[in-house]
């Protein structure tokens, strides 16, 4: 019984890996294929957004922001600069995303925000009862923007085909015969 359950499981992390694989190759296909200026002050806002992120779960683990700085020998903008990358790709997506949801006019249903509520309640621990109670407005409209962007995703889905990279395939018989 427990082969079968440990089985499943690492089926069922299989499986949600590689619909999240799939679901992040679409969306930088549909990046690459984004045509249109996009003003540098996004890109800035978005890394200062990700500094503060960071300096915020440093402040939260009992660390200032400064000190890791300190100790890591880093400026505020090296620090800034390792954030570019990833940051300009966050503002893609996000402007991507949002094209794609005001062009189709997706909103999401009470049953669709009741579903993110409810996962993000299993992933914190909690029941959905006290979990709802301690959401804010704020939290609620992220977990209504969440579903909303979940129904963008699940759309371009419906249009697209999904094909194997050989040579991953490959690979991965190869690291599985191992």
């Amino acid at each position: 019984d427990l082969k079968k359950d440990v089985k499943e499981k690492l089926q069922q992390e299989a499986d949600k890996k590689a619909q999240v694989d799939m679901e992040n190759s679409l969306i930088t296909t549909v990046i690459e294929n984004m045509e249109g200026d996009i003003p540098q002050c996004m890109y800035d806002n978005k890394i200062n957004e990700m500094v503060n992120d960071f300096s915020y779960r440093l402040q939260s683990q009992g660390l200032k922001l400064e000190t890791y700085l300190k100790y890591t020998g880093q400026t505020i903008q090296q620090l800034a600069d390792m954030y570019k990358g990833e940051a300009e790709h966050r503002v893609k997506v996000e402007l991507t995303l949002d094209a794609i949801r005001k062009a189709e006019g997706i909103e999401p249903t009470d049953e669709d925000v009741a579903k993110q509520i409810a996962e993000q309640a299993e992933r914190m621990g909690q029941s959905v009862e006290d979990f709802e109670k301690t959401l804010t407005d704020e939290q609620r409209g992220y977990l209504r923007d969440t579903a909303a962007i979940q129904k963008v995703v699940d759309l371009m889905k419906q249009d697209c085909t999904v094909e194997e990279k050989k040579e991953e395939a490959a690979e991965e018989k190869a690291a599985d015969a191992e």
